[in-house]
């Protein structure tokens, strides 16, 4: 697959492998009720439980509204609790349930498995140099659009 014409995209290329990816996780999540925003935000706090609602926006480059609606859903699902911070009030931490807790493993395996895919015919070598080029190329645009 081409860009047309003499321009080469990688923005283009990033897109349309984060809109698959999406795509693939939201089929993989069905049976679990959950979407992919969801999702990463399960992933985040299987690494890091007790987090702060501004930690997971901040983590996953969204707004605070849109990650306050996730975990409305996550709550009203039953996979996360809300409760204030013992430091602040009006601090809400973030913690998992024993209902997220007992598909945490498939969560992860769906993770697994789509970066498998994706980059099935590369070598681990291969992998590390093109997880380090996007990992840094996302940094700069973080740096840019500050």
């Amino acid at each position: 697959m081409k860009d047309p014409g003499n321009f080469r995209s990688v923005g283009r290329w990033i897109s349309v492998l984060y809109r698959q990816s999406q795509v693939y996780i939201n089929n993989e999540l069905k049976a679990f009720d959950l979407s992919s925003s969801q999702f990463y935000i399960l992933i985040h706090l299987f690494k890091e439980n007790g987090v702060s609602q501004e930690t997971l926006a901040a983590y996953q480059h969204i707004d605070k509204s849109a990650a306050a609606r996730a975990l409305k859903q996550l709550e009203e699902k039953g996979y996360i609790i809300r409760s204030p911070s013992p430091g602040d009030k009006r601090c809400n931490l973030v913690s998992y349930t024993d209902k997220a807790f007992a598909i945490k493993e498939q969560l992860f395996q769906i993770l697994k498995d789509w970066n498998k895919k994706v980059t099935a015919g590369y070598s681990s070598d291969e992998y590390d140099m093109i997880y380090s080029f996007l990992m840094g190329m996302a940094e700069e645009a973080l740096n840019i659009n500050k």
